[in-house]
């Protein structure tokens, strides 16, 4: 998997496990919240995610329900 080392890295500073992290950024994408995009060659292949038009808004949404406690 591309780059597991680096997201093994910020899921351990985040106290949290991987798979999540994984299975979270596809149910975004899948949703329209995120986009992605395969970038690099060989080893240095890795999956970048950029928050898509829908996702600002639907972040927003959720950052009121919450009285902003995100990000």
């Amino acid at each position: 998997q591309p780059k597991r080392k680096e997201i093994l890295r910020i899921a351990e500073r985040a106290g949290v496990r991987t798979g999540p992290v994984y299975a979270t950024m596809v149910r975004l994408e899948r949703a329209g919240w995120v986009s992605g995009e395969w970038v690099g060659e060989g080893d240095e292949r890795r999956k970048v995610y950029s928050l898509t038009e829908l996702g600002a808004i639907r972040t927003d949404i959720v950052k009121d329900i919450i009285g902003g406690k995100v990000g």
